[in-house]
């Protein structure tokens, strides 16, 4: 499938591959529209996706990560919350930025989880939790995040005074 096949809308050809192939595809470096026809494809195969997803976000090609993520957040089961939550350490920004957005779409099904992950040691975690949280706006993370308000990183005294008021104003 070319490029202008792609344009056009054709993607039956991704529907057909197995999710292994459609997650090869993801490393495509210098194929944008190769990348983005396997992920829309992947989240067409749904929940059968999902651990093969998970399983991928330890690649070392941070494509294959992003796209993989990108995929669980679209798909929005729950069984991919704790891994998508331990890529807020990777090493690779944009990474985490996607892992934060996935969690937000995956909505109040994260919220108990993201809730844990305030208590971790890591300073990356814990701001990744404290603003998918405020973004997914739910009122039951509210006391989670007052606990966060006598840290001793104020930095995230910061942001989660911001999260409790950003879910408050909904």
């Amino acid at each position: 499938m070319g490029f202008f096949d792609f344009l056009k809308g054709d993607k039956r050809t991704f529907d057909t591959k197995d999710v292994s192939e459609l997650i090869e595809n993801l490393r495509e470096e210098k194929d944008r529209p190769t990348r983005k026809a396997a992920e829309e494809a992947l989240v067409r195969k749904g929940n059968s996706a999902v651990y093969p997803l998970i399983g991928a976000l330890n690649d070392d090609d941070w494509r294959v990560r992003e796209g993989c993520v990108r995929a669980l957040g679209q798909i929005g089961d729950a069984r991919a919350v704790p891994h998508l939550i331990q890529l807020f350490k990777d090493k690779k920004t944009r990474v985490q930025l996607w892992a934060t957005d996935a969690l937000i779409l995956i909505g109040k099904k994260a919220i108990d989880p993201l809730t844990t992950a305030l208590h971790d040691t890591d300073r990356r975690v814990k701001m990744g939790a404290i603003v998918a949280l405020g973004e997914i706006q739910d009122a039951s993370a509210i006391e989670a995040l007052k606990e966060l308000l006598n840290d001793t990183d104020e930095d995230i005294r910061s942001a989660s005074q911001d999260a409790i008021d950003y879910i408050r104003e909904k």
